[in-house]
Formats: structure tokens, C-alpha cells, sequence
């Protein structure tokens, strides 16, 4: 039997699209592989899950922590890459966009990712089906390695600074701080509240899809882990849902960077949260625990850089969870220094300004004719005269309608050069 199917853009493609992009200087990213004690010697158990990022493109700051989770990486490394493609480069954000428009733009960016990882599922459903029809040995065998493939999820946490406005996406249970780091006065904020099963409002969310909540385990919302989300009918725990348990909408918060008057930026994978209470923490104070390690840190590391902070903060949490525990899963956290971003932004804006300034002041001494003092130009293309644009009463409904038609228009042609250029092939099974 031969089935066709069309080449949609595969997940490989952008697997390892961000490895060649600049790293953010003020940032550093600290990461613990899983361990279990076995004879008084950790050892680790699987591949690390986790892909984190600390980007620097354009003036604009990406950070981003990516959990993968039921035995496969893929979902991470996709979905972190292609999130930073669809920032960077597919109708990119950029910093004269206004925060409103940018934190609209995002959670569309984020639910294209999911849309786009699905198309790739979808394609292995069919494969599945067709697969169950020959009842083989080798069939079935196909069958039980594309259900692995199916279960694979990631959870996905992202921090994005533009211009003065931090704005974080979150689809999942990772955990995101504005910190003022400060011996004298130490102070955190906690900017995201976690999609798990102590959120009351996704416990209740969950309940109205008929779902036990007792059945349901952390996190409830990833992209993949199909058997919970897409696919949850295949899953006899929730043959009665009303809908898909686990989704992957996101929550886009924004926040002006001067609202808290901080230092820091700090952002960490679940399992470091989940190792502080298992030292002793209670819940209620993991927080200003986690910004006391840090302190303590910057006090006594012979570099203050965010490089060597974060991993040292991962490393003494280690140390004290040995003491009471046998093993714990990947850690990952990332720090960035706030206010040497700011003060970065603020010097390449003067720079801006007076290249700027320079290149316009050459312009008009090449353009103006000293004779009748006219303007001249060479650029034969059409003119629109926009003046005034910004004072309309809807400029700024106009400019996002304007922009989505732009990634709309964008998108339709991504889709035709691909189908037109790589045509259709086929899968023999």
C-alpha cells in the first residue's frame, strides 16, 4: 500500500535554527543533569531534557527555558527554536512596535508553533492508522515507536525584553522572577503563576471538560503529550472529556521594566522548585529561598558574572538536596542582569541617535539643489503620504489590522513556495 502525503516543513528543519544566533552578554544559563544515588555515586539516569536560551538579536532579549518530558527531547528543541525564529525572523517583533501590539503578536506567535508541531503529528496519526490496518509484527512494532513519538511534550517558558517592557509567555509549570538583588534589601516578584494542578483556576478548567482531576498529573498545558491533548480520546482516562484535558494556550504577561525597580531576571525549570521543597521549604517562601541562594552567591563567588551566579545557585541546591534525597530530575535556570541590559540599551540608543542624525544631515546636503532649492530624488517607486497617521483616533487598531494582514499575506506564500518547491512524496508501507 502507498499512501501520498504532502512535505510540510518538518520539525529537523528548525531543530537547531538558534545555534548560530548571538547570545545575550548579560545573561547566563546554569544547568544540573538528572541524577539518582546508587552506592553513594550519582549517577545519571537519561539524556538531558531540557534546551534553554539566552538570545540577543536586534535589540531585543529572548530567554527561554523548554522542559521536554516522556522520554523524547525533539519537542523542546523544536518548539524553542521555532519560537525564536517566529520572534526574530517570520514578521519579527521589533522595538517601535507598541507593548500592546507586541504581547497580541506573541501568544499569536507561540499558538503558530503549536499549530505547526501538530501538522507534524498529524502526519504520524495517519501513518499510525494505516499501520494498524496490516496487523503485522513489524506494523505493530511502528506502531508502539510512533505512540512514543506522539506522547513526547514540552513545557515552554519565555521571557522577552523590548524596549523598556519585559513580556513572558508561558505554557506550562516553570517559573519566572523579577529580583532585586541586594544584601541590605532583597526583594522578588513573581511573574507568572504556573499551569499545574495547585492552580485552582486549570483544576476548574479541567473539571468543566468532565476530566477527574484526580487522574490528572502536572503540567496541564504543553505542546505535544498527545495522549493527553490531541489525541485524548485514544486515552481511556478521559473517554468522557468534553475536550482535550492538557491545551497549549498560552498566557502573554507584560510588564514595564521600571514597575519593580529590579536587578534581576530570573527564570527556572519546575524541578528546581520542586528540589527546594524537598529540602525543607515550605511552598510559600521558595521564592525569597531561591533569592537568599543568590545573594549569598554574589557575596562569596569570586566572579559576579550570570554565568557562573546561575550555576552556582544550581550547585548548592544540589549540595543540600543530597543531604535529605536520592535523586532529582534536570535542572535549569537562567539569570539576567536587568540593569546592565538597560544601561546597554540606553548607550546603543545614543548611538542610534547620532548615526542617525549624521546620515540624515549628509541626505539632505546631497539632495537639496542649492540652485532653485528644490528636493530631488531617484527612487522612482509610487509615494504615500502617511503624515499624520499616528494622531487618527484608530492608528493603533489600524496598525496591528495592518501587521496581521502582513503575517497573513507572509504565511500564504511560506506555504505555496514549500508545496510548489518541494512537491509531494510518498511513504511505502
Amino acid at each position: 500500500m502507498k499512501i501520498y502525503l504532502y512535505n510540510y516543513r518538518f520539525m529537523s528543519e528548525f531543530e537547531s535554527w538558534t545555534d548560530t544566533l548571538p547570545r545575550c552578554t548579560q545573561s547566563g544559563i546554569g544547568v544540573i543533569p538528572n541524577a539518582r544515588d546508587t552506592g553513594g555515586i550519582p549517577r545519571q539516569t537519561h539524556e538531558f531534557m531540557h534546551k534553554c536560551l539566552n538570545l540577543s538579536k536586534n535589540n531585543i532579549q529572548f530567554y527561554g527555558i523548554f522542559c521536554a518530558y516522556n522520554g523524547d527531547q525533539r519537542a523542546a528543541k523544536y518548539v524553542s527554536n521555532r519560537l525564536a525564529y517566529e520572534i526574530f525572523e517570520e514578521s519579527p517583533i521589533t522595538v517601535e512596535m507598541a507593548p500592546e501590539q507586541i504581547q497580541i503578536e506573541l501568544k499569536a506567535k507561540f499558538s503558530t508553533v503549536a499549530m505547526l508541531y501538530n501538522q507534524d503529528v498529524n502526519e504520524l496519526l495517519v501513518r499510525r492508522l494505516l499501520l494498524k490496518e496490516q496487523q503485522t509484527e513489524e506494523s505493530k512494532e511502528m506502531v508502539s515507536k510512533i505512540n512514543a513519538k506522539l506522547q513526547a511534550g514540552t513545557t515552554a517558558l519565555a521571557a522577552v525584553i523590548v524596549a523598556d517592557h519585559i513580556y513572558i509567555i508561558n505554557c506550562g509549570n516553570s517559573r519566572v522572577l523579577a529580583l532585586l538583588v541586594d544584601s541590605g534589601n532583597s526583594v522578588d516578584w513573581q511573574l507568572n503563576e504556573e499551569h499545574d494542578m495547585d492552580n485552582q483556576d486549570e483544576i476548574e478548567r479541567l473539571k468543566q471538560t468532565g476530566v477527574s482531576v484526580q487522574k490528572f498529573e502536572s503540567p496541564t498545558r504543553a505542546v505535544g503529550d498527545c495522549f493527553r491533548g490531541l489525541c485524548y480520546t485514544d486515552n481511556e482516562d478521559y473517554k468522557g472529556a468534553t475536550g482535550p484535558p492538557l491545551i497549549s494556550t498560552p498566557d502573554v504577561y507584560v510588564y514595564p521594566v521600571d514597575e519593580f525597580q529590579c536587578s534581576h531576571l530570573l527564570i527556572c525549570s519546575e524541578s528546581v522548585v520542586k528540589v527546594i521543597q524537598e529540602i525543607g521549604i515550605e511552598p510559600t517562601h521558595v521564592n525569597q529561598f531561591l533569592l537568599s541562594e543568590l545573594v549569598h552567591e554574589k557575596e562569596h563567588s569570586q566572579t559576579k558574572s550570570c554565568v557562573s551566579l546561575a550555576q552556582a545557585v544550581l550547585d548548592s541546591l544540589t549540595r543540600k538536596h543530597r543531604e535529605s534525597a536520592t535523586e532529582h530530575e534536570d535542572m535549569s535556570l537562567i539569570l539576567a542582569s536587568l540593569s546592565e541590559i538597560m544601561s546597554a540599551a540606553v548607550q546603543q540608543s545614543k548611538v542610534t541617535m547620532t548615526t542617525t542624525d549624521a546620515s540624515n544631515s549628509l541626505s539632505m546636503e546631497d539632495t537639496i539643489d542649492s540652485g532653485d532649492g528644490t528636493i530631488t530624488t531617484n527612487d522612482p517607486r509610487p509615494y504615500v503620504d502617511c503624515d499624520g497617521f499616528n494622531e487618527h483616533p484608530r492608528a493603533q487598531e489600524l496598525r496591528i489590522e495592518i501587521e496581521r494582514l502582513f503575517v497573513k499575506i507572509s504565511k500564504k506564500n511560506i506555504a505555496k513556495d514549500s508545496i510548489e518547491e518541494e512537491g509531494p512524496f510518498s511513504i511505502d508501507l
